[in-house]
């Protein structure tokens, strides 16, 4: 979700370096065309704040899968089923529910925004059925350079079941979950088990030779 020049990744070598780790390399390429042809597959994979940043959450966790030999920790936002907040908004959704943010509007919209805003995060494209950028370009020659993360391009709102459920659908094994972020993200440890639902499967299929065939 970065480019490889932003700033992030000068922290992550360094960090990498004070640890002696050498055996890495860095890849840039689409979550949606993983392939493990082309990069391999790993014993451990790890994705964390991309998933509700995805159109397509259940296909992107298959092209997880597809390069996870044992293990994937994936970390995603998350929202409560129900929000109240210190402005007086209210919202009651329920368990299984993934709201698509492009269509909130109203009053869901507003205790969304104001949920989030209550720990920093500022989600002004929420009701406006717009998605914003990733990053962010300032006037500042070095902001314009690197960038600022901000947190628009919401495409979901997942519940804690709902996202369990896809991953439980894409065939994995939830082993252990942690909340952090205040209770608005999960961690979850995966592990491959039966193979993903055939409906899913014979989706992305489709998908993927539409995507070729218009691609030709």
């Amino acid at each position: 979700m970065l480019p490889l020049d932003h700033p992030f990744w000068k922290d992550f070598e360094e960090r990498c370096r004070e640890r002696h780790l050498e055996n890495y390399r860095k890849l840039q390429g689409d979550i949606n065309r993983l392939d493990p042809e082309q990069i391999g597959t790993f014993e451990m994979v790890h994705c964390s704040g991309v998933l509700y940043h995805m159109p397509d959450p259940v296909s992107a966790i298959l092209r997880l899968r597809s390069v996870t030999e044992r293990y994937l920790i994936l970390s995603s936002a998350v929202v409560p089923s129900r929000i109240v907040t210190s402005q007086g908004a209210e919202l009651n959704l329920p368990p299984g529910c993934a709201l698509f943010v492009p269509a909130i509007d109203g009053a869901v919209a507003k205790a969304l925004r104001q949920y989030w805003s209550a720990c920093g995060v500022e989600l002004p494209e929420v009701g406006q059925g717009t998605a914003g950028p990733w990053m962010r370009y300032g006037k500042d020659a070095k902001k314009s350079r690197m960038g600022s993360i901000d947190y628009s391009s919401w495409w979901w709102f997942f519940t804690e079941r709902a996202l369990e459920g896809m991953l439980q659908t894409a065939g994995f094994k939830i082993v252990d979950k942690h909340a952090g972020w205040g209770s608005r993200a999960m961690s979850y440890l995966c592990e491959r088990d039966t193979p993903p639902l055939p409906v899913v499967e014979v989706g992305l299929a489709r998908y993927e030779r539409r995507g070729a065939e218009r691609e030709a």
